[in-house]
Parts: structure tokens; sequence; C-alpha cells
């Protein structure tokens, strides 16, 4: 299986797994380009100028570390931290 066959699988699997935790409203919220931007400016480049999507750009593992800075959110950097390693772990099997 590509890398982009793995992150497309995902992608619906990650936002029913952000759904039944109860934070897809806060992770929408919370998404930030300019984060992405800040983060690496060829994915960056990859979303805002050819129009690909993040799932499709990133692995997995990104979804939630990639998509913005964890801190300056409502919920914290805890709350993101404990639930980027839940969802590593279903992803991973860990």
């Amino acid at each position: 299986m590509t890398h982009q066959t793995i992150c497309h699988s995902n992608k619906k699997g990650f936002i029913r797994f952000l759904k039944e935790e109860g934070v897809y409203a806060a992770y929408r919220r919370n998404f930030d380009i300019e984060h992405i931007k800040k983060w690496s400016i060829s994915i960056y480049d990859r979303i805002k100028c050819d129009g690909e999507d993040f799932y499709n750009v990133v692995g997995p593992e990104h979804y939630i570390s990639g998509a913005f800075a964890w801190t300056y959110t409502p919920e914290g950097n805890d709350f993101w931290v404990n639930l980027h390693f839940k969802w590593i772990g279903e992803v991973y099997g860990y």
C-alpha cells in the first residue's frame, strides 16, 4: 500500500475517531493553515497552491500534530498530546 493510499484510507477513520472522541468541532475550529505554513512550507504549498487535501499530503501520524499549535488552543497542550497518542495507537496498533 502506498503512502497516499494509507493516508486516504485513514482520513475517514480519523474523522470517525474525532467524532467518537467528541472533538471533531474543536479540531476543525483549531485547524490552522498558517501553522502548517510555519511547520512545513512545502506541505503548505501543496495544500494552498496546488489544492491538495491535507490528509493526502501528510501521514496519519501528523493529522493532529501538524494541523495546529496545541498550546494555543482552548483545550491546551496536554489534551491534544493525549489525543494524538491515542490516535497514533489506533493507526499503528500501539
